[in-house]
């Protein structure tokens, strides 16, 4: 598939997650866990709002404080992994933003997935990273320049906390979590309800981009060759 450098045999992109990817290390597991913690919350937390403003289209565009929190919170964890993904592959900048973080995009496919909400399927697939780009790497998320617009001017801008914003970036943490570690460690997170928010990813194939192994051996990790 386009916009991922495929690696020689023999080794792997640290938290670029393909079928056959090594999984079960310490850092892995700690990694996993902590996401799992963070998203578990985040939904939990989205759910409440939904007993309060049904996720309904007349109401996208309802705003408020409580609303505004949880944007920051779910972007805060987006902007978290991004850079997580970025360190583990030797991609270091001292202060690195959204013209750091596209080049995501290609090699983890993120235009290509989107999320179901289980409850809720009048919302359609989510896909809160589709319209990403390289010339507008910040204006081209709407649920994220809402959220930059609203984090640093809460009295000009509360009415960009919106609803709307706050379901695309809570599925954004959602498929962050996915194309680092795989789905089955976060599908059946538990909400209040019991059981998960969402149904599932829709994600691209990407079996033509495993990783390849030599014969007995385990991968050998090695950093992803992005721009600089």
């Amino acid at each position: 598939m386009s916009g991922f450098v495929q690696p020689d045999e023999g080794f792997y992109y640290p938290r670029i997650y393909r079928d056959n990817a090594p999984t079960g290390e310490d850092d892995w597991l700690k990694a996993v866990t902590a996401t799992a913690v963070v998203l578990r919350l985040l939904t939990r937390d989205l759910e409440r709002i939904f007993e309060t403003v049904e996720p309904s289209a007349c109401n996208m565009k309802a705003y408020g404080h409580r609303l505004r929190q949880h944007l920051i919170a779910a972007c805060t964890e987006v902007e978290a992994s991004w850079a997580a993904v970025l360190r583990a592959n030797n991609y270091v900048r001292e202060r690195p933003t959204t013209a750091d973080y596209v080049k995501l995009a290609d090699p983890l496919h993120l235009r290509e997935y989107g999320a179901d909400f289980a409850f809720h399927r009048d919302l359609g697939t989510v896909r809160p990273f589709a319209k990403w780009s390289d010339g507008k790497p910040t204006e081209s998320l709407g649920w994220y320049h809402n959220y930059n617009a609203t984090k640093h001017d809460r009295e000009k801008n509360l009415d960009r906390a919106t609803l709307e914003a706050a379901i695309a970036a809570t599925a954004a943490v959602f498929l962050m979590a996915v194309v680092q570690f795989g789905d089955s460690p976060f599908i059946g997170l538990g909400t209040e309800l019991g059981q998960s928010m969402f149904r599932g990813p829709w994600a691209p194939d990407l079996r033509g981009e495993r990783y390849k192994y030599v014969s007995g051996q385990p991968l050998t990790p090695i950093p992803y060759p992005f721009p600089p």
